[in-house]
């Protein structure tokens, strides 16, 4: 999967995912700054319900990060 967003595509941006067991690997994710708890992203063929980090709650501006090897881990919840 390329790149996954939430529905406003404002919030969170995940690129470059791979789904693996309970995870999604990534190799970049932008969130808006103080988000909390979960959030859906997706694209047309998928959709799945993260984590947010916590530093992410913590912060006031976007918080990016990145993953030459791909290998971000975010964890998936329960719907």
């Amino acid at each position: 999967m390329k790149i996954l967003a939430d529905s406003s595509k404002k919030l969170a941006v995940l690129i470059n995912c791979t789904k693996y067991a309970d995870k999604l690997l990534c190799g970049a994710a932008v969130f808006q700054g103080g988000l909390s708890g979960t959030i859906a992203v997706g694209d047309e063929y998928n959709s799945f319900l993260i984590k947010i980090p916590e530093s992410v709650g913590k912060s006031a501006t976007k918080e990016c990060y990145a993953d030459e090897y791909d290998s971000l881990e975010f964890e998936l919840c329960a719907r």
